[in-house]
C-alpha cells in the first residue's frame, strides 16, 4: 500500500475570545421589589426579553437602592446597566452607581444615570479605572422615589 503523498496539516484550532458578565447569577440584595414587578434577582439572571415594563426589577418607593454582590473583589473595569421601558424611564433617571468593596454609600461613585427620558432598554456603560470590586451599588441618592431598571452587568 502506498503512503500518503500529502502532509495532512490541521491548523491549531484556539476558543474565541469572548467577554463574560461575571455578575451573571451572582446574588443581588435589595429591602425588595415594587409589588408586581421582577425580583431583585432578575438583575443578574442574564435574561434579555423584558416584554413589558414589570418585567424589570423596581424598588420600593422609600427603601431605592440594590447592590450586586460579586462575591469576591475582581479587578471589574466596566458596569452595563440596562433601563426599562417608556412607562419606566422616569424611575431610572439620576440612579448613581457606585462600584467598591463595602456596597454601602461610601464606596466611590462610578456614574449617574442621565436626569433626562431616554429610549426604552437603554443602556449606560460606566468605567471604572483601576482597582478591584466586589460591590456594585445602585440607588436614587437624591430623595425618595423607586429605581427601575432591567439589568446589570460587569465586566473584567
Amino acid at each position: 500500500m502506498p503512503g500518503p503523498t500529502v502532509v495532512a496539516y490541521w491548523p491549531k484550532r484556539t476558543a474565541p475570545v469572548t467577554v463574560i458578565d461575571v455578575a451573571m447569577g451572582k446574588p443581588v440584595s435589595s429591602p425588595g421589589a415594587y409589588p408586581g414587578f421582577a425580583p431583585e434577582t432578575s438583575l443578574t439572571a442574564g435574561t434579555t426579553c423584558y416584554n413589558k415594563f414589570e418585567d424589570c426589577f423596581c424598588s420600593l418607593n422609600n427603601d431605592n437602592w440594590v447592590v450586586v454582590d460579586l462575591q469576591a473583589s475582581l479587578p471589574i473595569r466596566k458596569v452595563v446597566i440596562t433601563g426599562p421601558t417608556d412607562r419606566g424611564v422616569n424611575f431610572f433617571l439620576d440612579v448613581v452607581v457606585r462600584a467598591g468593596n463595602t456596597g454601602l454609600v461610601t464606596d466611590p461613585i462610578i456614574g449617574t444615570t442621565p436626569s433626562t427620558p431616554s429610549p426604552n432598554f437603554q443602556t449606560y456603560t460606566m468605567t471604572i479605572a483601576s482597582g478591584n470590586v466586589r460591590y456594585i451599588r445602585l440607588q436614587y441618592e437624591a430623595g425618595i422615589a423607586a429605581i427601575c431598571f432591567c439589568k446589570v452587568q460587569a465586566f473584567l
